[in-house]
């Protein structure tokens, strides 16, 4: 009895189910506005610094991550001053990432600046791969970056939020000097390589037996709170906290 012999055919299901798993993957590795899984979402695409007006304009930052992570610095006439963070949903996200894409916002001028001082100043940054372009919008601004801002707008006014600290300015702390928890020195020796950048640097260990660090960065290359953030979401920081003006009492900030 002979076996039958098997159709050349027989394996295009298969390799047709594998073309498009790979090509699902493909996509959503090339789409720029899908959120980013792992290391490579770990820093900032969006962000949105709000000044504030004669009036009770809300004066905030927020920060939009690569993994959907939000971070809010909301500090004058808002609700609850403060630092917060949520993840946007994926609706959220690409809503936010089309409305920089529409704008064709590397074309648009630099400023759109006014002599009227009632007027705040909104300052809206984009990331890229290689850099990044900040538009000041105040007055005769195009109807794109005024989407822009009323995305971020809607963003800190929804729910979801979660404290993680108190309004730094308004508490006392000295933003000059952060306080961070690891598990072991050595966590030091590469928390600070992978901020050279920032020139993040041990200053003082606050106590003999405990891994709890003074650390310095150059405010000038980076604001306090997203340095703070930024060592929050790392994996090698346990806790973070800026340190208290008087007497530097340093104050939970971990994680949970």
């Amino acid at each position: 009895m002979h076996n039958k012999p098997q159709s050349k055919f027989t394996i295009a299901p298969v390799f047709s189910l594998a073309l498009t798993l790979f090509s699902l993957g493909f996509l959503q590795s090339c789409n720029p506005c899908a959120i980013q899984k792992g290391p490579k979402g770990n820093h900032v695409q969006y962000e949105i610094k709000k000044t504030g007006c004669f009036g009770s304009c809300p004066v905030y930052n927020m920060y939009v991550f690569a993994d959907g992570d939000a971070f809010l610095y909301a500090k004058n006439f808002v609700d609850d001053p403060g630092m917060f963070t949520r993840k946007l949903t994926e609706s959220e996200y690409k809503k936010l990432c089309k409305a920089f894409k529409n704008s064709h916002f590397s074309k648009l001028e630099d400023s759109y600046g006014s002599n009227v001082a009632d007027l705040p100043s909104i300052y809206i940054t984009m990331h890229y791969s290689k850099g990044s372009k900040t538009i000041l919008a105040k007055d005769g601004v195009p109807q794109s970056l005024i989407t822009i801002s009323s995305i971020f707008e809607k963003f800190r006014t929804s729910g979801g939020w979660k404290k993680i600290f108190v309004d730094p300015a308004k508490e006392r702390f000295d933003t000059r000097y952060l306080v961070v928890n690891v598990a072991k020195e050595a966590d030091l020796d590469l928390i600070e390589q992978n901020y050279t950048k920032y020139n993040l640097k041990r200053t003082d260990r606050l106590a003999p037996k405990l891994m709890y660090w003074e650390m310095q960065f150059a405010k000038d290359s980076i604001d306090p709170e997203l340095m703070f953030f930024l060592l929050r979401k790392d994996p090698l920081v346990r806790e973070v906290t800026f340190i208290r003006a008087n007497g530097r009492e340093p104050k939970a900030g971990g994680k949970s």
